[in-house]
């Protein structure tokens, strides 16, 4: 069910208030979004999810979209009037009838780890599904719904997609990285969609030098590995306690080099952010 948080939200650049929230007419349509992560009162790696939304209304093939300039000015508009300090702010548009392009932005609810899931990891189990278009961050209401019932069947945190060739892909809601030998090892771009806490990972990975790799990740390969993460807005770096029934190290170095580092990347990113 989409809800919308505090006292205000916007539509079609106006801002109203919470009580005049109507889901059916906001997820009208074909729909197009992002989820941010506001810390302190500043949206993180905003630049990076203006840059997704860009390329996902660009492959939708939207037939007009909000400018970078009045996507910010919402944003901090929305984060302003509500004294948001910690929470998630989902943005979006939906094409409806007629090729009309409805704009929309609200603070939503977020559900994050807590510091015991950070230090013990989390259960998680395959779920053999794909997305259509994974490049695009696109609403599909019966995938959420599948993956809803299968976490409360299984009491698993995340659910590991595994498409039709048998390649486990990515998370419902995160990317997932493996660690075999002190080699990390994430699945290619081409299956997945293009997580903005991925690309900051991996930027880190780079700057770590650590031994890192792109390739298909069977589920043959989950007898080799020794420790998984996932990744993202909400989670940010999030060791894995199982898969299925394969137990991981929660406590790799690698995971906790990498915790530490992006921790302190976001502590500089809110001390420069600016609008």
């Amino acid at each position: 069910m989409i809800s919308c948080l505090l006292t205000t939200f916007i539509e079609d650049e106006i801002l109203k208030s919470t009580c005049d929230f109507n889901p059916d007419r906001i997820m009208a349509g074909e729909v197009v979004y992002e989820v941010i992560k506001v810390e302190q009162g500043i949206p993180l790696f905003l630049e990076k999810h203006l840059a997704r939304f860009e390329q996902s209304m660009l492959l939708a093939k939207m037939p007009a979209a909000p400018s970078e300039v009045m996507i910010r000015n919402n944003l901090r508009s929305l984060i302003e009037t509500n004294k948001l300090r910690h929470g998630n702010i989902r943005f979006q548009i939906a094409l409806q009838q007629n090729n009309a392009v409805h704009w929309s932005c609200w603070v939503s609810p977020h559900l994050y780890p807590s510091q015991k899931q950070y230090n013990e990891g989390i259960p998680t189990g395959l779920f053999k599904s794909e997305r259509q278009h994974p490049e695009i961050k696109r609403w599909n209401d019966k995938f959420k719904t599948d993956i809803s019932s299968f976490l409360s069947k299984t009491g698993f945190h995340e659910a590991l997609l595994m498409n039709s060739h048998g390649l486990i892909t990515e998370g419902s809601r995160s990317n997932v990285f493996f660690i075999v030998d002190n080699l990390v090892i994430t699945p290619e771009i081409q299956w997945i969609l293009p997580g903005v806490t991925r690309s900051v990972v991996i930027e880190l990975i780079n700057t770590l030098q650590l031994s890192f790799v792109e390739e298909p990740v069977t589920q043959a390969v989950l007898s080799q590995i020794d420790a998984a993460f996932i990744t993202g807005t909400s989670p940010g770096i999030l060791p894995i306690q199982s898969i299925d029934q394969k137990a991981l190290n929660t406590d790799h170095p690698i995971t906790y080099s990498l915790q530490e580092s992006y921790k302190q990347l976001c502590s500089t990113y809110f001390h420069h952010f600016h609008w």
